[in-house]
């Protein structure tokens, strides 16, 4: 991750409790890779068959069953953030921070695997420039610069390297979900079930 190039302004403690988040957050990333890629397969599957209406059904499922395991793991995060921290660290300073960051963390992986799922999704039914662009932008230009202005100037510290990454995933989620909103308008798939 590029951020933690910035990351490396940080206090040490900030630096440790930094990279247990993100170790955590990275375990429970890999699953929403998962949902992700096989949402890809069965929208290019139907992509590649010219079934658009299953295309957009597909898609829509990869979509929901992201925001619910995101949703799931938030709470079960939250929940169990003492032991999860216990596993990192046995000092009391550090366990608490981490165990106060947990909800922030977990969001980054809500909008981070959503913006992932979308754009796999795109690519998959054959729109793979915008995904590439918006993906490029919101990641090397907001996520950094807002991570810039958050940790240099505004000094929030750690918390500045979550809040740019949760920035960056959700504008881009927003934009591939109104591109993929454009090809596949739910009121389409609701007029089907009349």
């Amino acid at each position: 991750n590029i951020l933690y190039i910035m990351a490396a302004t940080l206090s040490i403690k900030e630096i440790a409790i930094f990279g247990a988040l993100m170790n955590y957050v990275s375990l429970l990333f890999v699953t929403g890779l998962g949902i992700a890629s096989a949402s890809a397969i069965h929208v290019g599957y139907a992509h590649g068959v010219q079934d658009y209406y299953e295309r957009g059904k597909k898609g829509y499922a990869g979509i929901t069953l992201t925001l619910l395991w995101g949703i799931l793991f938030l709470i079960i995060s939250i929940i169990g953030a003492d032991i999860i921290a216990g596993f990192y660290t046995k000092f009391a300073d550090l366990s608490n921070s981490i165990v106060n960051l947990m909800p922030i963390a977990m969001i980054l992986v809500i909008v981070n695997c959503t913006q992932l799922t979308l754009a796999q999704i795109l690519r998959n039914s054959g729109n793979t420039k915008r995904p590439f662009m918006i993906n490029f932008t919101s990641y090397i230009i907001i996520c950094l610069v807002s991570a810039w202005i958050m940790v240099d100037y505004m000094q929030w510290g750690i918390l500045a390297l979550f809040l740019s990454q949760i920035i960056a995933c959700t504008i881009a989620s927003i934009v591939m979900m109104s591109t993929w909103l454009q090809w596949h308008p739910i009121s389409w798939y609701k007029s089907q079930y009349k």
